[in-house]
């Protein structure tokens, strides 16, 4: 939203959960509201009375609203039932769990933009040895990314298992 240069907000639940419902009220003008994990707000009278209100304010300021969840919006426990209607209009996308070869796609589509290659090996090796969270593999990667610069290197197991067990004994000083 930034690089197409529209305004937006984000917002993470635990973080407003922090400052109660009346921050809320708060929000300015915002043309894109982001509020993540929704579900860890509502459910509670002042929360749910709060975000509908919040709706309201953004629909009739023309702002756009995204929202996410661990559930599906119409699935989300609200008290009140305005805002469980306004939830069920909303349009509801799911995302999927990756699979390792789905992480494996999506790590060799990431050092192919970097300028290198990430053989299937590298790949499954790196997944086994690094945490599954995807952008913990994706920083990984990207912090490979920066040896072989300096070093000029290929890259390969080897060059991997060197790297991570480089990373671990800096962690352990």
């Amino acid at each position: 939203a930034s690089r197409a240069g529209v305004q937006s907000l984000y917002l993470v639940a635990s973080d407003l959960r922090r400052f109660g419902a009346a921050v809320l009220s708060q929000i300015v003008e915002t043309p894109l509201l982001i509020i993540d994990d929704l579900d860890r707000l509502t459910g509670e009278s002042d929360w749910d009375e709060a975000m509908f209100h919040l709706f309201n304010r953004q629909a009739a300021q023309h702002g756009s609203l995204l929202l996410s969840g661990r559930q599906q919006l119409r699935q989300i426990p609200v008290s009140l039932a305005d805002l469980k209607s306004r939830l069920a209009a909303c349009k509801s996308l799911s995302l999927m769990s990756l699979d390792d070869d789905d992480k494996i796609r999506v790590l060799q589509t990431k050092a192919n933009s970097r300028g290198f290659e990430l053989s299937p090996e590298v790949a499954r090796y790196l997944i086994r040895r690094v945490s599954r969270h995807l952008p913990d593999l994706i920083e990984t990667l990207c912090q490979i990314d920066r040896v072989l610069l300096a070093t000029r290197r290929r890259l390969t197991v080897p060059l991997v298992r060197d790297f991570l067990q480089a990373a671990q004994a800096a962690c352990r000083t």
